[in-house]
């Protein structure tokens, strides 16, 4: 930036929308400071005007002598994004962040004869972002160490996007599979259907959920028949538009082994039991009531509801 008219640079720094501080730049002495660099700075005009900068900022001078010095001798434009510093306002110590800026002032041979001090406090949206990052990190700690399986797919293609390590066992894959379509990454997911269901999110925004669904995969060149009980929820961004889904899944092999071993046992015993041609009854103990086989009741020639 160029300077040619004193009053014309001290009617520009004062009517700014940003914190400016002009220094000369041999003394580094504040010769202009405005409202707003004075509000960002947390102290008076008068404590600034007149002094050398780094003997009223000595908080800052360690970190950034060097580079308003450069900027000077380089006559090149340093900045800083969400810088960190501690003023005192209201007779508190705050943390701001700021955008600063050291910007050389050159005259018309291109010398740098002043160097203004640009800062815009962001404190506000930096305290913002952070919190936004803490949630996040928050949800992903969760997500990633959760004991349910867990993951995240993403566009048209079923993008694995995320998945925590109870998936990844599920899916007998490592990591490296993160970031590809699933169906390339566990290929035998092609035989089955959850590829349409999961078009069938991203269309109509409906969950879907199944109860121990019969899936295979393939586990060190093996395949594995596995139950789960599975959710697909879609997943919106700030539009509210469908972006993805994320999955969650319970492994419920061995409930389902169970129960089936436990019917295939109660079908043997009634096999069993028409086999010999015997005659049973049952009561049962909440209620004190008896349910008779239909041979039983052949046998004694009366009904279970029959009185004696």
């Amino acid at each position: 930036m160029n300077i040619d008219n004193q009053q014309e640079l001290y009617i520009l720094v004062m009517n700014a929308p940003v914190g400016i501080c002009v220094l000369d730049a041999q003394t580094l002495k504040a010769e202009i400071v405005n409202d707003s660099f004075t509000a960002v700075a947390g102290k008076p005009r008068e404590a600034i005007l007149g002094n050398f900068y780094w003997d009223t900022f000595p908080e800052a001078r360690s970190t950034y002598e060097s580079a308003m010095a450069r900027a000077i001798s380089d006559g090149n434009r340093y900045t800083a994004s969400a810088a960190q510093r501690k003023v005192i306002r209201h007779g508190k110590q705050e943390t701001v962040y700021m955008t600063l800026v050291y910007a050389p002032l050159k005259d018309t041979a291109g010398e740098v004869k002043k160097v203004a001090v640009w800062v815009t406090d962001n404190t506000l949206q930096v305290q913002q972002r952070q919190k936004v990052e803490e949630s996040e990190k928050f949800a992903r700690t969760i997500f990633y160490n959760s004991p349910v399986a867990k993951l995240v797919y993403t566009g048209p293609e079923m993008v694995l996007r995320e998945a925590n390590e109870k998936m990844l066992e599920i899916l007998g894959k490592g990591d490296s599979i993160i970031g590809m379509p699933i169906m390339e990454a566990v290929p035998e997911l092609k035989e089955t259907h959850l590829f349409e269901v999961y078009k069938n999110v991203l269309n109509t925004g409906e969950i879907h959920t199944e109860k121990a669904a019969r899936l295979m995969f393939v586990r060190s060149g093996t395949p594995y028949y596995g139950y789960y009980d599975y959710t697909y929820k879609p997943l919106h961004d700030a539009e509210g538009s469908i972006y993805g889904v994320i999955c969650t899944a319970i492994d419920v092999t061995e409930e389902v082994i169970a129960q089936n071993k436990l019917q295939h046992a109660e079908q043997n015993m009634r096999g069993a039991v028409e086999l010999a041609q015997l005659g049973t009854w049952s009561i049962d103990v909440a209620s004190n009531g008896l349910t008779y086989s239909d041979r039983l009741i052949e046998w004694f020639g009366y009904g279970p509801s029959a009185q004696d």
